[in-house]
């Protein structure tokens, strides 16, 4: 049970941070100027309301 959780709470952390680290270059790309996701990224910062 013990080694269960352990091993659980490991994949769990690496996916977080594997979400963290793809947010972050989907973010990164949205906000450059130069990329075809730029327009994505404006349509998204509208629907949440940023400016």
């Amino acid at each position: 049970m013990y080694f269960a959780g352990k091993e659980w709470q490991k994949k769990a952390t690496g996916k977080m941070i594997m979400m963290i680290v793809v947010a972050a270059v989907l973010f990164v790309l949205t906000l450059d100027p130069q990329t075809v996701l730029q327009p994505l990224g404006q349509k998204l910062f509208e629907m949440i309301g940023a400016k």
